[in-house]
């Protein structure tokens, strides 16, 4: 299973890698998702609700493998330290999600290092957190895409919605119906 990579400043991007998690997992018929996350914690913004049993599941099989992650409804969220060694941590999580049938999201938080890079170029598709109109988004897209990435940008709802997606509770409608236009192309 491959990996998809959600850029952006940090709020915005934890909200839509959630979301795009929770897309995932729906659209492979899984119950959980993996999000991990380089280049911050993870646990800031993330409501204390319990994690459902496949995300608890997933939770433990990373844990298996040395890297502890909470799960917070159908998500399991990983934080990964902003290191080379994290960068291949994102790759060991992504490969024991993708191992156990969970698909994966790599939520980059920090300026790009050149240890993250082969990550990225690797996705099946990368989303950059914002309005395609703001200029560092549009800069962000364009380079994506001169690599030869498909890159979109979606931008992320309020507060509520927010938190929703982050809990790992459920997709706001205009962000879900966007996510499933960019995530079901061939």
């Amino acid at each position: 299973m491959s990996v998809l990579t959600v850029l952006g400043e940090a709020r915005a991007a934890q909200t839509l890698g959630a979301a795009a998690g929770l897309a995932l997992a729906r659209a492979v018929g899984g119950h959980a998702a993996l999000v991990a996350c380089w280049g911050t914690p993870t646990r800031a913004g993330v409501l204390p609700i319990p994690g459902a049993v496949a995300a608890r599941g997933l939770a433990a099989r990373l844990a298996a493998h040395e890297m502890p992650a909470l799960a917070r409804g159908r998500l399991a969220w990983l934080a990964l330290p902003p290191s080379a060694a994290g960068a291949r941590d994102a790759g060991r999580s992504a490969a024991v999600a993708g191992a156990a049938g969970s698909p994966a999201v790599l939520v980059v938080l920090a300026p790009r290092a050149a240890a993250i890079e082969p990550l990225i170029g690797s996705s099946t598709d990368v989303l950059v957190a914002g309005d395609e109109s703001d200029l560092m988004v549009e800069l962000a897209l364009d380079g994506l895409r001169e690599r030869g990435l498909r890159a979109s940008a979606i931008a992320v709802p309020g507060p509520a919605g927010s938190l929703l997606a982050r809990a790992g509770a459920g997709i706001p409608g205009e962000l879900g119906r966007r996510l499933d236009g960019v995530l079901s192309r061939p």
